[in-house]
């Protein structure tokens, strides 16, 4: 019911009070389920961040044993999909933040960290195999340093500062890409959005420092 409201309405006018009506309760009896609206909306959000870190989990343990780069290729694909199945909950999570709500890190922060921790752990496999290059360095990368330390000690400790760094803003630009196609920002730009996603997630990864072969 809470998803249904949010898709015809938007996050921002979720409601307990309107969810009690819909299903024939009053508002008192709601509120033994959930304090406050905040605390029906960090559920619903810890719940999507959990669907779509599964959705890429079990997608990536299907090819263990694929090179890094075709991962890489398959935990994208997987998060578009997902997000074109579930246009509202991907809205929910990368949409328009909701005024007055503070997600509470020590709830959102673990399930939200389920896809990049995949997508790490990829990285690290593939700069064990040799299958990325570092290039080379640029010294502005000092200056982030300190942000992505402990990214790269909680999952890939060996992992080279250059990659985290590259591969953080590879990351970033992969949800940028999808949310242009979800919330229609391409429409009467892009025709095929499938092979320009191929072709953009592609060009990430040679920016990350994966050897990608020309298609």
């Amino acid at each position: 019911m809470a998803k249904t409201q949010i898709a015809a309405d938007g996050a921002s006018s979720l409601s307990l009070r309107a969810i009690a009506r819909e299903l024939n309760m009053t508002s008192s009896a709601i509120y033994r389920y959930f304090t406050s609206r905040d605390e029906l909306l960090t559920d619903l959000l810890v719940d999507v961040y959990n669907e779509l870190g599964e959705a890429v989990e079990q997608a990536d343990a299907t090819a263990v044993q694929q090179s890094a780069l075709d991962r890489w290729r398959l935990v994208c694909s997987t998060i578009r999909t997902w997000a074109r199945k579930n246009p509202t909950s991907y809205a929910l999570l990368f949409g328009s933040p909701v005024p007055g709500y503070e997600a509470p890190p020590e709830r959102t922060v673990p399930p939200a960290t389920r896809t990049t921790t995949v997508f790490l752990l990829i990285l690290a496999d593939g700069h064990a195999r040799g299958d990325i290059e570092l290039g080379p360095s640029r010294s502005g990368v000092k200056v982030v340093d300190a942000e992505l330390t402990r990214l790269r000690g909680e999952v890939a400790p060996g992992l080279p500062m250059m990659i985290v760094g590259r591969a953080v803003a590879a990351w970033m630009s992969v949800f940028g890409l999808v949310s242009f196609e979800v919330f229609g920002q391409t429409h009467n730009v892009l025709n095929d959005h499938d092979a320009f996603f191929r072709f953009a997630t592609d060009e990430l990864a040679r920016s990350i420092g994966f050897r990608v072969p020309r298609r």
